[in-house]
């Protein structure tokens, strides 16, 4: 978990420290398609990771999307939503063999989950790409802090 926290935290700062150079130059050069090799590395290393936390990879592929594909924000993270679906599924059934996994808990949890994150989604596609980045930097300090103090 610490490895998470300090991982965290510098993509936290990148974004937060990318999004005010944004607002300085008002510009951000998107390439085109990066090399296979990069992606296949970041597959293994963020399925690694996130086989490892147990989470859907989502808070690591975000930030790999944009600072290593230099997605833009929004598409980012709509991409990283079916990687996510698509990635969570072996986990989760070697999870739910295992008896990890209380579905009361999971069914409860997903009744409110689904509408909100619908309107989350309607609030994305009118919130400014520069704030999700900030937001999502924020979040990404917050939740590495958290790490590091639970550890210690």
């Amino acid at each position: 978990m610490l490895f998470t926290a300090v991982i965290l935290f510098l993509m936290g700062i990148d974004f937060y420290c990318n999004n005010v150079i944004e607002r300085i130059f008002h510009k951000r050069k998107i390439s085109s398609s990066p090399p296979v090799y990069s992606i296949i590395s970041a597959a293994l290393v963020i399925g690694l990771l996130s086989g490892i936390l147990a989470n859907g990879g989502g808070i690591f592929f975000v930030p790999a999307y944009v600072v290593l594909f230099r997605m833009k924000i929004k598409e980012a993270i709509a991409t990283s939503l079916v990687t996510v679906a698509v990635m969570s599924v072996p986990g989760m059934l070697i999870h739910y063999q295992l008896g990890h996994i209380n579905l009361a808990i999971s069914a409860a949890i997903g009744i409110g989950v689904a509408p909100m994150a619908y309107i989350g989604a309607k609030m994305d596609i009118k919130t400014q790409p520069k704030t999700i980045k900030l937001l999502f930097g924020i979040l990404l300090i917050t939740f590495s802090i958290y790490f590091l103090i639970s550890q210690l």
